[in-house]
């Protein structure tokens, strides 16, 4: 998940190297003294500046999802909060499964609840308006790429808790 997190900003981070290599090509080509390269310059100049500010962008974001997305486990269930966005709130006795799913390219292991609480601030804009539109998608909660998974203290609380998710049928 991680990695998932910061692909974005790592496409960014190519955009700038491909505009700076933009920038010094057409400042050479510039001084030949003919006016498009005067303005593939003045272009280059601006990508430039435009690639830097939205890789910044992109890597401070990056940076504060990836601390501000948590998974909290309490006597009563489980929260997961996937900032800016949405947060769920799930009663252990809601959680149906544990799954692999296919996720941007990769397998990952997520908690599939019967019922859930939506929280948060971006609730509306997301998944009620998804839900509004006619858009079906599947509850869940992420596992991989949390601390604890699948080798560790949110393992062991998971199976302690919610012992039913591991029982083999």
């Amino acid at each position: 998940m991680f990695f998932l997190r910061f692909s974005t900003f790592f496409v960014m981070l190519f955009l700038v190297a491909i505009s700076f290599g933009m920038f010094w090509g057409t400042k050479i080509l510039a001084e030949l003294d003919v006016a498009i390269f005067k303005i593939l310059l003045f272009l280059g100049e601006g990508l430039f500046i435009f690639a830097v500010v939205a890789t910044l962008y992109q890597f401070i974001f990056s940076l504060v999802r990836y601390f501000g997305t948590f998974i909290k486990i309490t006597s009563n269930g489980i929260e997961y909060q996937n900032w800016p966005y949405y947060g769920i709130i799930c009663a252990w006795e809601n959680l149906e499964r544990i799954e692999k799913q296919k996720k941007y390219g990769f397998d990952i292991d997520v908690l599939i609840p019967n019922s859930v609480q939506y929280v948060g601030k971006g609730t509306f804009l997301g998944i009620n308006f998804r839900k509004k539109s006619g858009i079906k998608e599947q509850t869940y909660i992420p596992l991989s790429g949390f601390s604890g998974w699948p080798n560790g203290q949110l393992f062991q609380d998971l199976k302690q808790t919610a012992g039913h998710l591991f029982e083999t049928k």
